[in-house]
């Protein structure tokens, strides 16, 4: 796949365990740190949208912590086949 089509790639939040398509209308490219190369856009989400999150946040916390370190990487994961489909 060539660097174009994936910086063309629109990740949504994942908020509450769920892939949430922002509202927004501003997105921002995601950079591979190790290479520079372009992964995709990610959503500047707006208020409502962050708050979506802190809550889901706060409210996975007290099972997340409490899940074994194989399984916390799987959102991860999710993210990262996400970034490397084609749009």
């Amino acid at each position: 796949m060539c660097a174009t089509a994936v910086s063309d790639v629109r990740i949504p939040h994942f908020i509450g365990g769920e892939w949430v398509n922002s509202k927004t209308t501003d997105w921002q490219e995601l950079i591979n740190p190790a290479t520079q190369a372009p992964l995709g856009k990610v959503p500047l989400a707006d208020v409502a949208e962050v708050n979506a999150a802190i809550e889901a946040a706060a409210a996975a916390f007290p099972d997340w912590r409490r899940t074994p370190p194989e399984d916390r990487i799987q959102p991860l994961f999710q993210i990262e086949n996400a970034a490397g489909r084609a749009p």
